[in-house]
């Protein structure tokens, strides 16, 4: 019976392991998204296929340090917090909400794992990863908003003509009003 109850805490702490390599995918997604918006510094000089995409550029998230910071902070914060919930339902569903410290530790570990082999990796392979997802997301707007600068050109060129026409009734009526205010303000006698 003890050995029973051994294999299943060796058990439960490969899950650990398990949790903390997910936790450490979890915390490159984020690093990738504060790349994407442009919080985090990324290096895509040597990409060369970057400038031959017909994408819309996307820009900045926020403009200021200010608002850097506080997305970085927010996305900690959610991190953390994600991360605290998804041990809590590990330990509660394989545990029986039980905290044991070497679960934690396995957790943790997990984690350490992940983000000094793996995570190394990601991160190097990131500018890579960053320029391959902003060239999917151009085109994607690409092809989403090309059909509406096609009808607003459309649009634009179809009422030109009366755009024109209105504006110039206008210039001849203001033309019309002034020289009317001008010949009651100046006589010459």
């Amino acid at each position: 019976m003890q050995f029973i109850v051994i294999l299943y805490q060796l058990q439960i702490t490969l899950y650990a392991l398990l949790l903390g390599l997910f936790l450490g995918v979890l915390y490159d997604v984020l690093r990738i998204t504060r790349m994407l918006a442009g919080i985090t510094p990324v290096h895509t000089a040597h990409i060369s296929w970057i400038g031959r995409l017909p994408v819309r550029r996307i820009g900045k998230i926020g403009k200021g340090p200010v608002s850097e910071l506080l997305f970085v902070h927010l996305l900690d914060i959610v991190y953390g917090l994600s991360a605290g919930v998804c041990f809590c339902i590990f330990l509660y569903a394989l545990n029986n909400g039980r905290f044991r410290w070497y679960l934690l530790l396995g957790c943790v570990l997990g984690f350490f794992a992940y983000y000094y082999s793996v995570g190394k990796l990601v991160l190097y392979l990131s500018g890579y990863i960053v320029a391959f997802l902003r060239g999917i997301m151009g085109c994607i707007l690409y092809i989403l908003t090309q059909p509406l600068i096609w009808v607003w050109r459309w649009v634009c060129r179809l009422l030109g003509p009366a755009k024109r026409r209105i504006l110039r009734r206008q210039r001849i009526r203001q033309t019309e009003k002034w020289k009317k205010s001008w010949a009651k303000k100046v006589r010459f006698t």
